[in-house]
């Protein structure tokens, strides 16, 4: 009905009847247009509306040009976890709008014998341009570490796995004798050669308990079993340090491909195989690119070695247990160096750790380099001060991603607060001078929060653990939602994506917002898009009102955590808002935002007219047409049983293509009234 109705346009008016004389003329001419906002219903050749249509979560996208690759270039490609607790592969999807992902193939499923078979988290893919190849990091449960110990090193850990092994194998009569031949180590005062002296003592106490455990009349003799196995065990690897790990033992690991759909292939560094380099760690398929050993057993070298300012450097950073989840890979184009970010685990996921990778992306990291970037609940990592950042049930600070900013010459940190399921996950910004801070989070009155939602809200819930992708000169966030968009119940996941724009805020800061989180319908993005948002290449004037430079600085008022972004005001009465192009312009669309607040809302637009010229047997003429009565859609945008708005809402209206040079908004309102921006789709 609307492609029909929209076939007639302009030029079908112009030729049935007259042209009205004289610009902003009250006849007129009335333009054919259809009422976007006037139902569910939106133009997927214009617009787009975060439906959620890909279950996923965790997502990394990058835009791979035709020119770089023949064969798979033009699109945006997406790796991300899938919505599912025990994932054990990465699928690659692609788009052209940034919106409808279509499933390619499974870009990364680990080789028999990989460390990583299970719980495969939030794949995070970047392209080397000096090599040509696509580097895949991401995070994953170590095979048969679940609930495991740690160790101060990868032989320490061999070594206890290989006694275990032989103790597992024992029986009552061979534990015990064990036990007996071992006692005498641990009878005197002083530590017995070759061990410290907390390692002597909790085997004494280890003896102490067994003891007892056997006196117990009631014991049978499986039960005896166990306690034997365990003292046994205990006191054979009494020398060995190890922690117990409280949940899933996840590493970071990193495969290569020199296709951005893969197959990607995990790295290795085996001698004798393709590739060995010797001057790096040795790494076979059954172990992480990085884990909790790899930095204790650097920290142990750097001391044996005396290189003293590294050992103190590493000691200072490294927590008692080092298990990460959400790699963040990161190409500094100011300085030219990589480097890695992530989310420790152990004792509680609270802290974002940083540190320099080599010069390529699989050499060993620069260990000492290991930096705590980011405290959950606190302003700075040393805990000195608390941010006002919204707290949900968990305690975590997760999905960290660094994006660089010139016009500052500022590092901008930006993580997930709060547990994934959870209505109150967002995105937060903090900002240091480099790579690896000190970093300072931006207060969430000062607009510290890049997305977020509102606890009150029943469209939107738990958007968290993001990217941002340049594209064509504008930035945008790709982020996960909940299904559950009032209260969430389940973990089901969706991916999101909005533009994000920047502002210096009143304490003098520049931060990043997002023009969201939206679920109303947007511009349509990526390269198939044939219109852009021109208004903020208009000059606006208005006969009455305040702030009018808000109407088009492409600041979206959606998140209701600060008033930082400012709103175009005005009273009562009639008020005339003109956005002059200053010659002529295709137009295809008009969406006029309304305020973030319920209050504040204006009832609708009684008449845009544009100035415009097209083309009449064979002339080229000049007239206004207008469309009128635009009723905004309160209904839809309005959550009736909080009496709040649901933000992000506009009138919008689409019409045939007409060349316009002047657009003017007319709103005669009884109340006082806000609008948010005013976009508008054309060439």
């Amino acid at each position: 009905m609307r492609k029909k109705f929209l076939a007639i346009g302009l030029a079908g008016v112009l030729l049935v009847g007259g042209v009205a004389s004289g610009c902003g003329s009250e006849n007129g001419i009335e333009l054919p247009s259809y009422d976007q906002s006037a139902d569910q219903n939106y133009n997927p050749d214009l617009f787009y509306r975060n439906d959620m249509t890909t279950y996923s979560a965790d997502p990394s996208v990058l835009w791979v040009p035709e020119e770089r690759d023949a064969k798979y270039g033009g699109y945006f490609y997406m790796f991300s976890t899938g919505d599912a607790d025990n994932v054990k592969s990465f699928g690659v999807n692609r788009s052209r709008n940034m919106i409808d992902w279509e499933y390619v193939q499974t870009a990364f499923l680990p080789e028999k014998g990989s460390w990583a078979q299970n719980r495969l988290y939030a794949p995070e893919c970047i392209y080397d341009e000096a090599d040509g190849k696509y580097y895949l990091f991401f995070s994953a449960a170590w095979e048969g570490r679940d609930n495991d110990n740690l160790f101060d090193s990868m032989a320490e850990k061999s070594e206890y796995e290989q006694i275990a092994a032989k103790v597992r194998e024992y029986d009552l009569a061979t534990a015990q004798r064990g036990i007996a031949e071992l006692r005498t180590q641990f009878n005197g005062e002083v530590p017995a050669e070759g061990y410290t002296a907390k390692e002597w003592e909790e085997a004494k106490s280890l003896l102490e308990d067994y003891d007892a455990n056997m006196a117990q009349p009631e014991a049978d003799d499986a039960q005896k079993l166990i306690w034997a196995k365990d003292c046994v065990l205990g006191l054979k690897t009494a020398h060995i340090t190890r922690k117990a790990a409280v949940s899933f033992v996840h590493s970071i690991g990193v495969a290569v491909s020199e296709s951005p759909v893969g197959p990607f292939k995990q790295y290795t560094n085996v001698e004798d195989e393709e590739g060995y380099n010797e001057a790096a760690r040795e790494i076979g398929i059954g172990h992480p690119f990085f884990a909790h050993e790899d930095f204790y057993e650097a920290l142990s070298a750097f001391e044996e070695n005396g290189e003293t300012e590294k050992y103190q450097a590493l000691k200072s950073a490294l927590p008692d247990r080092m298990t990460m989840i959400d790699a963040d890979p990161f190409y500094d184009a100011k300085t030219g160096k990589k480097y890695i970010y992530f989310s420790s685990c152990q004792p509680s996921q609270e802290y974002i750790f940083g540190m320099q990778l080599g010069e390529n992306w699989t050499d060993d990291p620069l260990w000492e380099t290991l930096t705590p970037l980011t405290r959950y609940g606190y302003k700075t990592v040393d805990g000195n001060e608390e941010i006002d950042y919204p707290k949900g049930p968990s305690a975590i600070e997760e999905g960290p991603h660094m994006m660089y900013d010139s016009e500052t010459s500022s590092y901008y940190m930006t993580f997930s607060v709060n547990g994934a399921y959870e209505k109150e996950y967002a995105v937060g910004q903090a900002i240091g001078k480099s790579p690896l801070g000190p970093f300072e989070k931006v207060p969430m009155e000062e607009g510290g929060l890049v997305i977020a939602s509102d606890s009150l809200w029943d469209h939107v819930s738990g958007p968290g653990h993001h990217c941002f992708l340049r594209y064509d000169g504008k930035l945008y966030i790709f982020y996960q939602g909940l299904y559950e968009r009032a209260n969430p119940v389940n973990n089901t996941r969706g991916i999101c994506v909005d533009e994000v724009k920047s502002y210096v805020n009143d304490a003098g800061v520049k931060v990043y917002n997002a023009n969201g989180p939206t679920y109303a319908p947007m511009p349509k993005l990526g390269p198939d898009a044939r219109y852009r948002n021109v208004a903020e290449e208009a000059q606006i004037t208005v006969n009455r009102g305040e702030n009018k430079n808000a109407l088009n600085d492409g600041l979206l008022n959606i998140m209701t955590h600060h008033d930082q972004i400012s709103e175009f005001s005005a009273t009562a009465g009639k008020t005339t808002i003109t956005l002059d192009f200053g010659d002529y312009r295709t137009i295809r669309a008009l969406m006029v935002f309304n305020a973030r607040d319920i209050e504040n809302w204006f009832d609708k637009i009684d008449r845009v007219e544009f100035d415009f010229t097209a083309e009449k047997d064979g002339q080229r003429i000049e007239s206004t047409a207008y469309i009128k009565d635009l009723v905004f859609n309160k209904e839809l945008y309005c959550y009736e049983a909080m009496e709040i708005a649901r933000p992000g809402g506009s009138v919008c209206v689409e019409f045939n293509e007409i060349s316009v040079k002047t657009i003017r908004i007319t709103i005669d309102s009884d109340k006082a009234f806000a609008i948010s921006e005013i976009y508008v789709l054309g060439k």
